[in-house]
């Protein structure tokens, strides 16, 4: 049977007699059974499923319960800011509004991410999509790579592949490499060229000399879309 949404909520206008939060001893000691004891009443129920369903119907449409004074929030526990914005605490705390703090208790889901990268500012941060460092000489080895693989095409030449394609070809591709060990870098007038974008990869030209096509020892490249 499929889940039905929250989006009625039990009793929303219900008349004060009918909707009343249960007493103290009733918090304490829940619903008793029996003929001598004190059954649900109508008031407490209708206080109960109003509740439930108000927090419900918070956490499927905002992902979070509406941040309130009253709760001791623990370290990452997340609570819906009264600007629409969800809230991430990086710090036990109470009765700190998310909207008014200026990031010692709470982060906005967007700062908090822009924070594990290090950044910071309104600039947006964007994702490497592929990476990859390989050896080049006389074909290819893959020592480590993030949705891409690579194959050898001929001298100085290389095709890298997505494992999951990208949505168009218009990305960048940063390159590096080495002719080996111990001379360090390719200069960047010699270089290292990708060229054929495809949106499921491209090809990587290397150079030991500004005319002289050559493989590489290691080749670094790294994708931003």
């Amino acid at each position: 049977m499929a889940r039905e949404p929250f989006n009625r909520i039990w009793v929303e206008n219900a008349a004060p007699p009918q909707f009343e939060e249960p007493d103290d001893n009733t918090w304490e000691d829940g619903w008793l059974g029996g003929a001598a004891q004190n059954p649900p009443q109508a008031k407490w129920e209708n206080w109960w499923h109003n509740r439930v369903d108000n927090a419900l119907q918070d956490i499927e449409r905002n992902g979070a319960i509406a941040w309130h004074t009253d709760v001791p929030y623990t370290t990452w526990a997340l609570a819906l800011g009264s600007d629409g914005a969800v809230y991430i605490a990086v710090q036990d705390n109470q009765s700190v509004d998310p909207t008014a703090d200026d990031g010692t208790n709470w982060l906005s889901l967007t700062d908090f991410i822009k924070s594990v990268f290090s950044a910071s500012g309104p600039a947006p941060v964007f994702a490497i999509r592929a990476w990859g460092n390989f050896g080049g000489m006389g074909g290819v080895t893959l020592n480590a790579s993030g949705n891409a693989s690579v194959s050898y095409i001929s001298n100085g030449r290389y095709q890298v592949a997505f494992d999951t394609p990208l949505e168009d070809e218009h990305y960048s591709v940063s390159l590096s490499g080495l002719t080996n060990m111990n001379s360090g870098s390719v200069s960047l007038q010699d270089g290292l060229t990708p060229y054929d974008y495809q949106s499921t990869g491209f090809k990587i030209e290397t150079r030991t000399a500004p005319d002289d096509v050559n493989d590489l020892l290691i080749v670094n490249f790294q994708v931003v879309r």
